[in-house]
């Protein structure tokens, strides 16, 4: 408790950035939900949002301390604009404080905070891939982007040691079927590596949600492991810094439908007991 006239105390964590813009471009590659949950290290930030469980991201863009809160308080009108952006958390239960400071205007936002549970992250083996592959980000937007006008419903991925070394097929859609194939070479793909054939199936419109980091991104890496869990990686080119890195995880369509039955036959039990 404070006593009259003693000095307030230091706050949790406070922050400024220069400019607001690369925080508002990597938060919105991850605006695929309504909340976001914030952790905070000495290592620096992460942003993590999950979408039922099937798709997962990441942002690790600053080395600084925060709380949970909305993420669409970080919304366009705030940090689309230049200027000095002040962070700042007083203490537990305490708001959020955003302060933006432009040609001598300043404008302070502050953000009721609360504390949920943060998600399990969705497990991806990393010592047991099937391949890898590093590639342009603007590629791989391309190719969805080609898919896209059938309407598809599922997408598969498949990574190959040959011919084709790396195909999209989306499926589904009433259109009909696309593929798009990924010539081997440097040119194309910067590193290819594949241990054993890799062949998963996902929902389209979850592939889809990561288009944003695909745009802003310059490089990408693939990776998929032994349990079909597949890992984009972005690379993402922050003004005045070092890269940052947008990570996606997806769970594949099969394990979505298996995990789908079991809630039904749960489902099912609870009624039967009743009866």
């Amino acid at each position: 408790m404070e006593t009259q006239g003693s000095a307030p105390a230091p706050p949790i964590f406070r922050a400024v950035a220069s400019s607001t813009r690369p925080l508002y471009q990597l938060l919105k590659a991850i605006n695929f939900t309504s909340k976001v949950h914030v952790d905070i290290t000495e290592n620096g930030l992460r942003f993590a949002a999950d979408h039922a469980r099937v798709m997962q991201a990441d942002v690790d863009p600053y080395r600084s301390n925060l709380r949970n809160y909305r993420s669409d308080a970080f919304s366009n009108q705030t940090l689309g604009m230049s200027g000095t952006c002040s962070l700042s958390y007083a203490q537990e239960g305490e708001p959020f404080s955003i302060v933006l400071d432009e040609s001598g205007v300043s404008t302070t936002c502050n953000l009721t905070t609360y504390v949920p549970e943060a998600p399990d992250d969705i497990p991806f083996d990393i010592e047991d891939l099937s391949f890898k592959i590093i590639t342009s980000a603007r590629w791989l937007l391309d190719a969805l982007a080609e898919l896209a006008p059938t309407n598809p419903e599922k997408l598969t991925i498949a990574a190959s040691k040959t011919e084709p070394y790396l195909r999209l097929t989306s499926a589904g859609g009433p259109l009909g079927s696309s593929s798009v194939d990924f010539a081997k070479g440097r040119d194309l793909l910067e590193t290819f590596s594949v241990g054993r054939r890799w062949v998963q199936t996902f929902k389209f419109d979850i592939i889809k949600s990561a288009s944003e980091a695909m745009r802003i991104a310059s490089k990408v890496s693939l990776r998929g492991d032994g349990q079909g869990v597949l890992s984009m990686q972005f690379m993402v080119e922050v003004e005045g810094s070092g890269p940052s890195f947008l990570d996606f995880r997806f769970v594949p369509y099969a394990v979505c439908e298996e995990e789908g039955e079991e809630e039904d036959e749960e489902m099912g039990e609870g009624v039967d007991e009743e009866l």
